[in-house]
């Protein structure tokens, strides 16, 4: 999922999930299916970012192994082969893919929880409303 992709889904939440007097039990009913779908999507997101992780360290491996036995320079220390590994183009690229992989998982990991808590607000208001006499 692109960064674009995924902003899409967080405004479909905060769309869905706005409650107004008159929406308490559509808003209610549909926080299962809503609570569902983004389990599955960040499943999905949590998933690849382990992938990436994966395909991360096995790039390591390969750089290491290139730049410390292959290259033209005598690179002594793990702190030297590092700074050369670090640099190279295709590493920084994965790396910085995971790092938003990983915050877009933390992302739909709160927003399962908001749509946790949305159903005990929604309850709250629904309890508040019978008590008070208003609905």
């Amino acid at each position: 999922m692109n960064l674009q992709d995924f902003k899409k889904i967080i405004n479909r939440l905060d769309n869905k999930i706005k409650l107004t007097q008159n929406n308490l039990i559509e808003v209610s009913m549909s926080l299962p299916t809503l609570q569902h779908e983004y389990i599955d999507i960040w499943g999905k997101e949590a998933r690849e970012t382990e992938k990436l992780r994966a395909d991360i360290k096995k790039l390591y491996g390969i750089l290491y192994e290139k730049i410390k036995h292959k290259s033209d320079v005598a690179w002594e220390t793990k702190a030297e082969i590092e700074t050369q590994i670090y640099s190279n183009d295709e590493y920084h690229k994965k790396s910085v893919e995971l790092y938003q992989k990983e915050k877009m998982v933390e992302q739909l990991l709160k927003c399962i929880d908001n749509i946790k808590n949305t159903q005990w607000t929604i309850r709250n208001i629904i309890d508040w409303n019978k008590q008070f006499g208003q609905q």
